[in-house]
């Protein structure tokens, strides 16, 4: 199952806190074969849910569903 997101603009900062632990970092693919050669990197989204939640279901970002 694909659901569409929005446009993400991303940028880069410096940041010395602590994680908040409702943060689920979410992977990004090139492609649905998730291996190290098609991960670009994670996105970090809020969530009301536990991100072990999201983990479980396998949750992750894909740049191209072809």
């Amino acid at each position: 199952m694909f659901v569409s997101l929005p446009v993400i603009y991303m940028y880069a900062i410096n940041s010395t806190t602590p994680k908040d632990p409702k943060l689920y970092q979410c992977p990004v693919y090139k492609k649905p074969c998730r291996t190290d050669l098609t991960f670009i990197t994670t996105i970090v989204f809020k969530t009301i849910h536990s991100p072990d939640q999201w983990i479980l279901r396998g949750v992750a970002a894909l740049c191209d569903i072809k």
